[in-house]
């Protein structure tokens, strides 16, 4: 049997059911008082600009935030398969159909960086996922093994920018 090695820990699942609460909290008041009243308790001198946050600001923050921890998976690396976990989904996916692993340098968490994993062919999840590594040895891990399958297309994490081909 091949060893099991966990690339995301206990935190993805903070982060993913966590990261968009505060966004939904902040929703709650302007739902049950209304946002006039609302906009003008939070800033008295500029009931306007609250106004905007609240209609604009806030509904895009949790969006996006649900967005990003809908796309978060926990990831195991067992032989030379992953198996990806979502709240219900599963799959396990080839390293073979890897095509691309980056590093994603515009968001930083607990002074980590979440990675894009590409696929070549959709599984469960669809062309790409993502997880955030619990630690640099585990995110070094999963790239070294798929730099084993694949020498000539790895690149280091760090260098790594972009797919390698178009999405249809």
């Amino acid at each position: 049997m091949s060893e099991a090695i966990d690339i995301t820990g206990l935190e993805t699942w903070g982060v993913k059911f966590l990261f968009p609460l505060p966004w939904i909290a902040l929703m709650v008041p302007p739902m049950v008082f209304g946002v006039e009243p609302v906009s003008r308790a939070v800033a008295p001198h500029l009931p306007i600009l609250a106004t905007f946050a609240i209609w604009t600001v806030i509904p895009v923050a949790v969006l996006v935030s649900l967005f990003l921890s809908a796309r978060l998976k926990a990831l195991r690396m067992v032989g030379s398969a992953l198996h990806l976990r979502g709240v219900v989904v599963q799959a396990v996916v080839p390293i073979d159909e890897i095509e691309e692993i980056e590093v994603v340098d515009w968001f930083k968490y607990n002074g980590r960086n979440p990675v894009r994993i590409d696929f070549e062919i959709p599984n469960e999840f669809g062309f790409s996922v993502y997880v955030l590594p619990a630690s640099g040895e585990a995110r070094d891990a999963l790239f070294e093994a798929w730099t084993r399958r694949f020498p000539d297309r790895a690149r280091a994490p760090h260098l790594s920018r972009g797919p390698t081909r178009a999405r249809k």
